[in-house]
């Protein structure tokens, strides 16, 4: 295909294939822009017909909404800027923005005309098969595609550097995952289960992707904690989601539906998934009112950068100590030596002794510091007999501090050398 307007693009296909297997349309399927503004420009798609047998219902057609034309590939002649009014000014260096679709072209080349039938997917499937007390049905399919897909996707963030989280990119990694652990529910696991997905995945992908490898275990315990953790709420949620359910017709309440999130740990959208499968909405206007009284309350009741944190020795510590180095991304554990301590009024001390309560500074730490009232990381401090409880982690003026109760019968010293342990990742 081809843009409507686009005659050089058509002439050059000409020189290749008949010109009655090119087809012309606006800009809604063959203009691409990256917004409102910015580089756009119209395009050519390549599609690869896979035929009518299977494909047969009224939107199997160029242009409609069916598979049977299947795009494998984009070209996007990049060569306008649209300004705030819409003008199309030329740009000085035109370029073709082309990708092709990988899985697309192996589920082509393969015969299979589904990318989860190939084997950029199967082996990721039957892995899942194996390990499952449930039989692949066609009711059940979608369960095992949607874990091998999110499996994957997980585990290729993880490798990048993206951690669960409560916010940004890692929240979007928690949220494909729980999905994915939902799924897993359905099936009938009921303790993590992907670690040996993972161990299948990097066999087919390592030697790609080294990074993979170099990072398995890391990856592996990551993910069974985020598993861990959304197991132990996952059933409680379920049953108040079931009840709801009962009593939904058209909106399903959005009270219910924050506290799913709020206390079962269910990200919004999947309670909407769960729900787009009964033909069913949330009431979303209930849900943002829900989290708008939640995070005015967290607000208030935080002191991280509240007046406590600004008569606090910071200043000294940045100008003796400075930033110190977060080591999170690539280890859970790591042996780290105690730069600085503060009670819980935020001032320097040399000592944490027995049953107290402050805040920890180590040279190079595990935990993962968030802040705007959401908690980081959790954890453990040992050394020896000593032993602290990491309750939460937060930034203070760009420096990392963990806030720490100290047990009884030990003491934390600045100078020692202390082993930091993340237990829970935020």
């Amino acid at each position: 295909t081809v843009h409507d307007s686009d005659d050089e693009a058509f002439e050059l296909w000409t020189k290749h294939i008949s010109s009655d297997r090119i087809m012309r349309f606006g800009d809604k399927d063959n203009f691409w822009s990256m917004g409102d503004t910015g580089a756009c420009g119209p395009c050519s798609e390549i599609f690869y017909d896979q035929g009518a047998e299977k494909f047969n219902s009224p939107e199997d057609k160029m242009g409609g909404e069916g598979d049977r034309f299947l795009e494998i590939w984009n070209l996007v002649f990049m060569q306008y800027d649209r300004d705030e009014q819409g003008n199309l000014n030329p740009l000085p260096k035109p370029s073709i923005d082309t990708g092709m679709g990988l899985e697309r072209v192996v589920a082509i080349k393969e015969g299979v005309s589904n990318n989860f039938d190939s084997s950029t997917f199967q082996p990721i499937i039957k892995k899942i098969e194996k390990i499952c007390d449930t039989q692949l049905t066609q009711q059940n399919i979608a369960s095992f595609r949607v874990i091998a897909d999110h499996v994957r996707t997980v585990t290729f963030m993880l490798s990048q550097g993206i951690l669960f989280d409560k916010v940004s990119r890692g929240y979007v990694a928690r949220r494909i995952l729980r999905r994915a652990v939902r799924h897993g529910y359905l099936l009938g696991f009921r303790k993590a289960f992907m670690a040996t997905i993972i161990d299948t995945l990097c066999d087919m992908m390592g030697d790609f992707y080294p990074e993979l490898l170099e990072k398995k275990e890391f990856i592996q315990e990551q993910v069974k904690l985020e598993e861990d953790r959304f197991f132990k709420t996952i059933a409680s949620g379920m049953e108040l989601f079931n009840e709801e359910l009962e009593n939904t017709k058209e909106i399903f309440s959005g009270e219910v539906a924050f506290n799913l999130y709020d206390t079962h740990g269910f990200p919004l959208d999947l309670t909407e998934d769960m729900l787009r499968e009964k033909n069913l909405k949330v009431d979303n206007e209930t849900f943002d009112k829900c989290m708008d009284e939640q995070k005015a309350k967290a607000k208030s009741a935080w002191k991280g950068s509240g007046d406590d944190a600004n008569e606090g020795d910071f200043k000294q510590l940045l100008d003796t100590v400075g930033v110190n180095e977060f080591v999170g991304y690539t280890n859970i554990r790591t042996s780290s030596k105690i730069v600085a301590l503060l009670d819980e009024n935020f001032k320097q001390v040399e000592v944490l002794s027995s049953d107290s309560v402050g805040w920890i500074m180590l040279d190079k730490t595990p935990f993962y510091a968030t802040s705007g009232g959401q908690n980081g990381d959790v954890g453990a401090l040992e050394d020896g007999d000593n032993i602290a409880i990491v309750k939460e982690t937060k930034k203070f003026f760009e420096m990392n501090m963990s806030k720490v109760e100290v047990s009884s019968k030990s003491s934390l010293k600045v100078g020692s050398i202390t082993e930091a342990v993340v237990v829970n990742r935020g």
